[in-house]
């Protein structure tokens, strides 16, 4: 390391102030002096070894360094951003995004399952099941690794266990007749999903329902901060492309 002037390193007192808060915040009482010794001798080691540290550039080049500046750096921006946010810009972003807060739609569902894993044509298979059925056969089809009945699920929920695809059929039959009941509910499709074609009885549908600004507050609140968030860090990565001259050798 070779020899070097002596150096004052001054610790302040908001400093030792900061290692007795700290300590008394972690074991609800404040240190002994002996303790309080001990703790100061570490906090002047730890600062001491810093300052060496930057003194050698042992900063440099090193990506768990560097990464942690350029998350501070972010944060540091994100923080200035958000300050106190005016409740009318918060209203504002609620009735643009009112959507995305309400009670999602539920529906209620009975199916019968042809796999397209079965050698014969599943969706023929499926059409002509249809046709027995409107003329009262018993519904019969090909066992479901899950459940044949499901009770008040969300699209998204539905999408889980058959595709999207699948989900977005049954939104489409659910308001071709939103307001049929169990007894009125007639078998359709086929319909595709992830592992064949189903025929498919909406016995119930409730559809989505609006939520209150009060009601979606938090919810609301936080995506309203995470996009003015995103919003300050690429304005932060703007300004200093044309603050700093970027040459490639």
């Amino acid at each position: 390391m070779g020899p070097r002037s002596e150096q004052t390193v001054l610790i302040s007192r908001s400093d030792q102030i900061d290692w007795v808060s700290s300590w008394q915040n972690e074991f609800n009482r404040l240190p002994t002096r002996a303790e309080y010794n001990v703790l100061r001798d570490r906090k002047i080691k730890e600062e001491l070894s810093v300052i060496e540290a930057l003194a050698l550039r042992l900063d440099q080049n090193d990506p768990v360094i560097r990464r942690r500046l350029i998350q501070k750096l972010e944060y540091s921006a994100e923080a200035a951003a958000l300050g106190q946010v005016d409740e009318k810009e918060l209203r504002s972003f609620f009735e643009k995004n009112a959507t995305d807060y309400e009670h999602a739609a539920r529906y209620s569902l009975h199916h019968i399952y042809f796999s397209d894993q079965n050698l014969q044509d599943a969706f023929g298979r499926a059409k002509l099941a249809l046709e027995n059925l409107s003329a009262g056969a018993v519904p019969t089809g090909d066992p479901f690794i899950q459940q044949n009945s499901y009770i008040r699920r969300t699209e998204l929920e539905i999408a889980e266990v058959f595709g999207k695809a699948f989900a977005d059929e049954i939104e489409i039959l659910a308001a071709q007749a939103p307001s049929i009941s169990a007894s009125e509910a007639k078998w359709r499709g086929p319909v595709r999903s992830a592992y064949g074609y189903h025929l498919v009885k909406i016995t119930a549908y409730v559809p989505p329902r609006a939520v209150t600004f009060e009601q979606a507050y938090v919810r609301t609140l936080n995506d309203f901060q995470a996009e003015r968030g995103n919003a300050a860090r690429e304005e932060l990565h703007r300004s200093l492309f044309e603050k700093y001259k970027v040459v490639l050798e």
